[in-house]
């Protein structure tokens, strides 16, 4: 028995990854499918790929809202909330999860601390074929299983130095605050509800000799109700842009098309 209004949890598992699934009538290997954070630390992004020769394999994004983590024994538990085309009743979004760490529990509620073998499986993960937890006893027996490799998010450019100076911005309204982490590589974008976004700097495309324009690609991971998309926004920029706060995104860069957005530095 679920809460339907439960609050949400931080997700333990933290992506990116990418994995295989079985739905019962083999693996799903090639191509793989692939787990991202979203900007809530409570939601994660899942795409299945379809593979050609494992009947039953679907292409499809859903998304999982993270609702309560506990531990029976040696078996670690989370229920959650998917959210996909499919789903047309709470019947169809609740699921329970079992997971484990493959080379042993790490320290800490989020099981991220013990390394992995390049390469490796890093989780197993089983789920349930509906809104109970029945019948889920260990990580490898389940309506759907997967199995969890870590993909190294690497960043390939940092922000210029005239937008870093100063680690954190903020709108003139001061409803928006802009800070920059990672060695800046990495904008987060928080407002005064709460809500936040997290922009990271891909590729340098171009920069003047002058050094007072430079084109940046960021990605941008924005999850709501409904499956969010890659956004890519470039900017000749200097000054955060003083829309981004509102909304958190101004209309053209919410779960939209790819867009290329400039902003000149003042």
């Amino acid at each position: 028995m679920f809460r339907e209004n439960a609050d949400p949890v931080d997700c333990p598992l933290k992506g990116p990854f990418s994995f295989t699934y079985n739905r019962g009538h083999g693996d799903c290997k090639i191509p793989a499918s692939s787990i991202e954070s979203c900007t809530e630390d409570s939601r994660l992004l899942l795409n299945y790929q379809a593979c050609p020769d494992v009947y039953g394999s679907e292409s499809t994004v859903e998304e999982l809202e993270c609702l309560a983590t506990w531990k029976e024994g040696s078996l670690r538990f989370l229920v959650g909330k998917l959210h996909h085309n499919h789903a047309t009743s709470n019947e169809d979004r609740f699921r329970c999860f079992v997971y484990e760490k493959t080379n042993g529990i790490a320290s800490g509620p989020s099981l991220k601390e013990n390394p992995t073998p390049p390469g490796g499986i890093e989780y197993r993960v089983a789920q349930s074929g509906d809104a109970t937890c029945n019948g889920l006893s260990s990580a490898t027996e389940g309506s759907r299983t997967m199995a969890l490799k870590r993909v190294s998010m690497r960043f390939n450019c940092q922000f210029p130095s005239w937008m870093t100076f100063s680690h954190t911005w903020h709108t003139l309204d001061f409803t928006s605050n802009y800070t920059f982490y990672q060695r800046n590589a990495t904008l987060r974008i928080t407002n005064q509800t709460g809500s936040e976004i997290k922009v990271y700097c891909v590729n340098v495309k171009a920069s003047s000799p002058s050094g007072n324009s430079v084109a940046l690609r960021v990605s941008l991971r924005v999850c709501g109700s409904v499956p969010a998309r890659h956004i890519h926004r470039g900017a000749a920029a200097g000054r955060p842009d003083p829309e981004a706060g509102r909304g958190l995104l101004p209309p053209p860069l919410q779960c939209g098309h790819s867009t290329l957005h400039h902003l000149s530095r003042k």
